[in-house]
């Protein structure tokens, strides 16, 4: 902590910018199709039928789940509560007092979540994505879940990251690093995409045949 604060409360941090950008999400949905049909073409799969089944799947969840719909609020309400509850923690495991109240990081001021910091459709995009990678649906649920909660991990440090260098004061690089939230998503899922992806189940080793055995003594 720098010493120049210590005695006294830093000013609010601004607010924070609108994660779910066009470009980044655009940037992430390449990605990972393209390391889909790497793989896809790599395993003699139908790689065009994964690029079609993830588009679509993709394209319904912006349909059906629009960013201002009610359900969707409340939703992120939640999960925006979770995510100041996991950083919360993060912090008192740190050696910080803080505590949550609603969607706040309560410490000697309050840092509150918003939806950009949640990076929801970032998750759904790359959940969708290895969901529609044709494999079997066990590994896919797995590797779901495993993408999910590796991305909420990240960002909770990502957040974590930000409080603790605003506390620094330094603004500029706290400006930086929020403002590349969305590019750090693209990478978080990207690696977690192609970590599922490259995951192979080892071959039971070959058992010798009958006649390469040695005839008993």
């Amino acid at each position: 902590m720098n010493a120049a604060l210590l005695g006294q409360v830093p000013p609010p941090p601004p607010p924070p910018p609108l994660l779910a950008t066009t470009g980044t999400e655009l940037l992430e949905f390449g990605l990972l199709i393209a390391a889909g049909t790497w793989f896809a073409s790599r395993a003699g799969l139908d790689a065009r039928r994964y690029v079609l089944r993830a588009f679509v799947m993709v394209s319904l969840f912006y349909i059906l789940w629009p960013q201002d719909s009610g359900p969707q609020r409340a939703a992120d309400r939640t999960v925006m509560h979770g995510m100041a509850s996991l950083v919360s923690g993060l912090m008192n495991l740190g050696g910080m007092d803080s505590t949550v109240e609603g969607i706040s990081v309560l410490t000697p001021t309050r840092y509150t979540m918003a939806r950009g910091c949640m990076g929801l459709s970032y998750v759904a995009m790359a959940v969708l994505c290895v969901l529609a990678y044709p494999m079997a649906w066990r590994r896919r649920v797995g590797a779901a879940l495993g993408i999910a909660a590796g991305m909420i991990w990240l960002n909770a440090l990502r957040i974590v990251l930000l409080y603790q260098i605003w506390w620094l004061g330094e603004a500029e690089l706290h400006w930086l690093v929020h403002r590349a939230g969305g590019g750090l998503f693209a990478g978080f899922a990207l690696v977690l995409f192609v970590g599922a992806l490259s995951s192979r189940k080892r071959k039971p080793a070959a058992v010798p045949s009958a006649a390469l055995q040695p005839a008993p003594a």
